[in-house]
């Protein structure tokens, strides 16, 4: 069990960092939910909320595969298009199947710690969540604005995509926590 957790540790860790030399993308997605997917499947052979998560994990490796062709479409994001809205369709979805991955790993761990009496692990799960649902639900929401308002909501924006990057953070935390505190009860 402890491999698996520190595989999805590392996953996630990975998928947060964007580094960039020049055009290339050194850490890329496709890298974290490969530790992701690895981590999950050990999980899963002791929690089935983990195996849920490793099938939108898979969904996430084909975009991952696809995506450095995309990246490059020339679209003005200034402009509504039918090229424009679709893109925006695209990642608001892609984006969606990410926080069902967050929610299959928080469940987990929840009923994980809930099997091992590790209350400390399990309120910390609920509250992951909740905090990791509300910010992704304030930056789709944001975004629709951001459609029509354009600059104007973008320092909110931003401030929604810090929480929501503490979300990420915390949901790190979260897994590293549990693979110790679980394994020690």
């Amino acid at each position: 069990m402890d491999k698996g957790y520190k595989s999805l540790f590392w996953g996630l860790i990975i998928i947060i960092i964007n580094i960039k030399f020049g055009n290339i993308y050194i850490f890329t997605g496709f890298i974290g939910y490969i530790f992701i997917y690895f981590g999950l499947k050990e999980l899963s052979k002791y929690e089935p909320s983990f195996e849920l998560g490793k099938k939108f994990t898979n969904l996430m490796l084909i975009v991952c595969i696809i995506n450095p062709f995309l990246r490059y479409v020339n679209a003005n994001l200034e402009q509504i298009t039918p090229q424009n809205i679709w893109r925006f369709v695209v990642l608001n979805t892609l984006s969606i199947v990410h926080v069902i991955i967050y929610y299959y790993i928080c469940k987990g761990v929840y009923i994980q710690a809930e099997r091992r009496e590790v209350d400390k692990i399990k309120k910390k799960a609920i509250l992951t969540w909740n905090f990791k649902l509300y910010t992704s639900i304030a930056s789709y929401i944001s975004t629709a604005f951001w459609i029509n308002l354009g600059e104007k909501i973008s320092i909110l924006q931003f401030v929604i995509y810090f929480f929501n990057f503490l979300a990420n953070v915390q949901i790190i935390i979260l897994v590293r926590n549990a693979s110790r505190d679980i394994r020690e009860a």
